[in-house]
């Protein structure tokens, strides 16, 4: 079985205050096929429950992008554990700007 490789694209913001229209805009743009998304704080990656479906379910090859790096991570322990995640999986990171 083949697997084509994808673009996931994840989105947040962390307030109500904040839309997430010109992050998922720039997401298809870059080419994500599916695109998840969450208002929450960005102090850890817990309660994150769409960056953790997505950190679970990528696979070898595919490609996890975000428009920014502080909308992945707010710390460095939690961008490394991040990368680390998707190295296991064999997969990417693709920061946009």
């Amino acid at each position: 079985m083949t697997h084509f490789y994808m673009y996931y694209g994840y989105a947040r913001v962390s307030t109500t205050g904040h839309s997430l229209d010109i992050h998922h805009e720039h997401l298809k743009e870059y080419g994500c096929e599916l695109i998840r998304s969450e208002n929450k704080t960005g102090i850890s990656t817990q309660g994150r429950e769409a960056l953790n479906i997505l950190l679970e379910f990528i696979r070898d090859g595919d490609s996890l992008v975000v428009t920014g790096l502080d909308r992945l991570a707010r710390s460095m322990y939690d961008l490394q554990t991040i990368v680390k995640t998707l190295r296991d999986h064999g997969a990417n990171l693709v920061i946009t700007e």
